[in-house]
Order: structure tokens, then sequence, then C-alpha cells
């Protein structure tokens, strides 16, 4: 169980799980580990008729450490890999789910989609929910070492700013993982500021 290993190797105890297929042979899912007990934990299996390999997304909401009145929903996501179109779909079940919740937003994972096509999937789920990433689009950024390509990516709402962002030079599968460091904004700090005691 690479969730559970992975939980009891970093001491980030608490776990949001879901398996996506869970058949013959076939165990995968997306999940999220934090040290922050979550609230509202849900998960979304994607239509099944958009894709012949089923994916989906995982969320709950934590409270910032420091400012425990700034809620933020974390999505742990994972988009087809065969279709724009199917991934343009399945963003539009994302982004249906995230607007109901209306927290500030970090939606992280393996978007199979670059940034420049036209019909991108991330840049949908960017537009429609207001989110941001860093970086531009050279290789020192490419998180598919095949083709040399930008397919993982965390978005942030304007609540959030990015400190850091890197990708890693080690491979853990076929993709690389994607660093961020993360704090509130200096508007959101403010509004917490007003809304304490």
């Amino acid at each position: 169980d690479h969730v559970e290993y992975l939980a009891t190797s970093t001491g980030l105890r608490y776990v949001v799980h879901a398996e996506h297929v869970k058949g013959p042979g076939l165990s995968y899912g997306t999940a999220l580990a934090t040290r922050i007990r979550p609230s509202n934990p849900a998960s979304v299996t994607f239509d099944p008729d958009l894709s012949p390999f089923p994916k989906g997304f995982v969320v709950a909401t934590l409270p910032w450490p420091d400012a425990p009145s700034i809620a933020v929903d974390v999505v742990s996501l994972h988009l087809d890999f065969l279709s724009e179109a199917a991934r343009r779909a399945q963003a539009a079940e994302l982004i249906a789910t995230l607007k109901q919740r209306g927290n500030a937003v970090v939606v992280m994972g393996d978007f199979n989609s670059q940034w420049s096509r036209e019909d991108s999937a991330v840049r949908l789920i960017a537009t429609e929910l207001c989110l941001s990433t860093l970086g531009g689009t050279g290789s020192e950024l490419a998180t598919f070492p095949r083709h040399d390509s930008r397919l993982d990516w965390i978005l942030i709402s304007r609540e959030l700013k990015f400190v850091a962002y890197e990708t890693l030079p080690e491979s853990v599968s076929d993709h690389r993982g994607v660093l961020a460091e993360i704090t509130p904004s200096q508007a959101a700090l403010a509004v917490y500021s007003r809304a304490s005691p």
C-alpha cells in the first residue's frame, strides 16, 4: 500500500484516499496525506463514459496552521491520459465540485495536460476557478521526461501565494514530483487579522 507506506514513513498521520479502480491486478487512485486533521473529505471517480481508464480526485478541507479561519480545499487529481476532450469534461466535474465547496483551493496532481494547448484542461481549471501557478514553459519544470513536457501542476487560489516552486530531479514513476512552498497572501492575512478577536 503506497499511501500507507508514505504516510507512515513521513509522519503524515491523516490520509484521504480513494481507489478509482479496484479489480483483478489493478488498484489505483488518488490520495492526500497531511499532519493536520482534515475535514469534509470527498472522493470523485469521473464519469466512466469519458474514458476506459477511470480517474478521479480526492479533496479535503484543511485549516491554515497559523490562520485557522482560512479554510483551504486541497485536491489530489489525476486526469485522463488519452484525450484532451475527456480531460476537459473531467475538469468540468472538478470545477463544479470546488465551486460548491467555496473555499480557497490548492489543486495538485497529474493533469496530463500542457498549458500551451488551446484546449488545455489545466488552463480551463485555472481560468474557471481563478487559480494561478508559477514558472514558465521551459524544460526546467518538465515533469514527464520522456516527452520533456510539463503535465503535473500545482494551482492555487488568490488567497494564497507561492514562496517556492520546483520540479524534483528524481523520477519516482514515469513522472517527476513537484514541490511547492505556499503561504497565505497578505490580503488573506489582513482579512484574518480583522476577523480575529
